[in-house]
């Protein structure tokens, strides 16, 4: 029976991969195919009070097809669309990507019905997972109209940057397990008269979750009429709804954190190859840092399960590093040491998705974020390589990389992405599976919450991590020049690609942590900037400057983590703030930023039709 479901799991697989595939055909719009499809877009962008023009065509179908509103947005700010107009363009344009990919979901559903698929139990799995999803799906609007739309405002007009200490004074942060200040929150806030007040989402969103609570019980009672014949993990999964069903009950707040932990331990028990992802990341809220309504099934990919090598890789340069800082003492050192041990690692893609998911899929996760659990049950890594990179080659190429990067880079890049496969899922295991190895290093259950005093934790953790899986490269794969050269390469583009976030709050984390790799690339002599122009030495001195760059910053990075000062302290050496942007203190840094940010904003949406990923696909087949 095994073997069967692992069978059935594949087909599942390529049917997911066959509607991404689909998905993104949508892009031909742009090329003149598809005029009914053209006609939906157009009807759309009219409805938001945009032109039917190339570039704001790419910009809903950026949004449709990838989840990103980066592009979205800024076509509403150019186009002189207040907040409130933008912040509705936005809930519209969610509620269509949600109606097609949802739509994608059922058709799905009703093939492996069809079909039948994999066993009676994980059919009933599917189903109940996509019921509870879309009430989800209809709870994530409101919870951004609320939070991020409403409080947050709220909050940063009558505080300013001193919001997050203010909200530590007046006691409005979840309290942790024993007590202290927890480094999130399953709560919001709501004004009553002049006073705020923190409820947790029972009470701020009662019919919401009171449907996901009922889509719940009817999850456990469908799975009851069955047995997991395979696997054997009937229990696991009741577990774990049922402390769903308890946490989302929950309006005691000093009691938050302890249901939703429990939540994250009945979760680590389940090693099946299909897994909820319940609401685990809170990079929208930058001030208490709410828990995001994400819900989503993950699955592995059958054929990729062999042994891999980062996590013994990270281990000994984590072993290294700490016997030089001569910090094997110390409690985070352990602590890493127990989770980098006990994480799990799973290949594979998101099946099924809702929430906030539909703001945008990860390309990788850890979790959970809780490290009191960590420390007892390890952590889990899910890593979707196969999603990533048919995104990359689905997308039109943009004209703005060709005339930043000129035709060499952009030619040496587009050839890698299509015709060398192999080793683009080297780069991309040595850099995000690497990133994601990183956030478990230098961390106790402590660590986040001491330096986030001014709300600046996530800033900097995103460049730790991936400085983390770089660093490991380096010194462990430093015999193999073409793969660090590919992972050079690659960080160029990232980094540069990140300022086009700027202005996107919900990812602000991954924009600054682009601008920290920014300053180390100028800093090294790998970019350069003069006259309106970047110029890239890739040359193994400069290559070799970069390398020793990224040592001594990540060893700096952990003494500060080690030392549990606060982010900002750290941050502020190599950012400034200017108005509301974080900007690079570094000036060709700087310059280059404001010079692509503006950039961006004029042409960020205009495809390069010199070339077309399709002339690529052929040469790669």
């Amino acid at each position: 029976m095994e073997k069967k479901f692992f069978d059935d799991l594949q087909k599942l697989y390529d049917l997911s991969h066959q509607q991404y595939v689909k998905r993104a055909s949508w892009y031909r719009v742009l090329d003149g195919e598809f005029p009914a499809r053209r006609q939906q877009i157009d009807a759309f962008l009219t409805s938001i009070d945009l032109e039917p023009t190339r570039e704001h065509r790419l910009a809903i179908l950026t949004r449709l097809i990838h989840l990103r509103t980066d592009a979205l947005v800024q076509a509403l700010k150019q186009a002189g669309h207040d907040q409130p107009h933008i912040n509705r363009a936005k809930a519209e344009a969610y509620a269509w990507s949600a109606r097609l990919h949802q739509d994608d979901h059922r058709a799905l559903l009703e093939h492996v019905d069809e079909q039948k698929l994999l066993t009676p139990y994980y059919r009933a799995f599917l189903h109940g997972v996509h019921r509870t999803g879309l009430e989800f799906s209809h709870w994530h609007p409101q919870w951004t109209r609320h939070i991020i739309e409403t409080v947050n405002p709220s909050l940063e007009e009558e505080h300013g940057s001193e919001a997050v200490l203010w909200l530590r004074e007046q006691g409005l942060l979840d309290p942790g397990h024993d007590g202290e200040e927890a480094d999130r929150c399953y709560s919001a806030l709501v004004k009553q008269g002049q006073r705020w007040h923190s409820l947790a989402y029972a009470e701020v969103f009662p019919t919401q979750i009171q449907r996901i609570v009922a889509s719940l019980h009817q999850f456990m009672d469908e799975l009851a009429r069955n047995t997991d014949g395979v696997f054997g993990l009937e229990l696991v999964h009741r577990h774990y709804l049922q402390a769903l069903v308890d946490a989302f009950s929950e309006r005691d707040t000093a009691q938050l954190v302890r249901r939703w932990a429990h939540v994250d331990r009945c979760w680590m028990a389940d090693s099946g190859p299909l897994q909820i992802g319940h609401p685990l990341e809170y990079y929208e809220d930058h001030y208490r840092k709410a828990v995001a309504p994400e819900w989503d099934l993950r699955m592995i990919n059958p054929a990729l399960q062999e042994e891999n090598h980062r996590q013994q890789q990270v281990q000994a340069m984590f072993d290294q590093l700490s016997q030089q800082l001569q910090a094997h003492g110390h409690p985070a050192i352990r602590a890493s040491q127990e989770n980098l041990r006990r994480t799990r690692l799973f290949l594979g893609r998101p099946l099924l998705y809702y929430g906030s998911d539909l703001e945008g899929l990860f390309s990788a996760q850890v979790v959970p974020n809780d490290e009191v659990i960590s420390a007892s049950c390890g952590k889990k890594i899910f890593a979707f390589a196969d999603m990533v990179l048919e995104a990359q080659r689905s997308r039109p190429f943009m004209k703005i990389h060709r005339l930043v990067y000129g035709d060499d880079f952009e030619q040496r890049f587009r050839h890698y992405l299509f015709c060398q496969p192999g080793q683009w899922h080297q780069v991309y295991d040595a850099l995000t599976v690497g990133h994601e190895y990183g956030h478990v290093l230098w961390m106790d259950a402590e660590t986040e919450t001491a330096m986030n005093r001014t709300g600046n934790f996530k800033n900097i953790e995103e460049f730790k991590a991936t400085a983390g899986g770089l660093v490991t490269l380096f010194e462990q794969q430093a015999d193999d020049t073409q793969l660090i050269a590919r992972a050079v390469d690659d960080t160029i583009r990232r980094s540069v690609g990140l300022i086009a976030w700027m202005e996107s709050d919900e990812v602000l984390p991954y924009y600054v942590e682009g601008l920290l790799h920014l300053h180390g690339l100028f800093a090294s002599g790998i970019l350069s900037f003069q006259g309106q122009q970047l110029r890239i030495c890739t040359e193994s001195a400069t290559i070799g400057t970069l390398v020793s760059w990224y040592q001594d910053i990540y060893r700096r990075l952990a003494r500060h983590y080690l030392a549990k000062q606060d982010a900002m302290e750290f941050l502020q050496e190599y950012v400034c703030r200017e108005e509301k942007r974080l900007l690079p203190r570094q000036e060709q840094a700087r310059r280059f930023v404001e010079y692509y940010w503006k950039l961006y904003q004029e042409s960020g949406c205009v495809v390069d039709d010199e070339d077309h990923p399709d002339r690529w696909r052929a040469l790669s087949q």
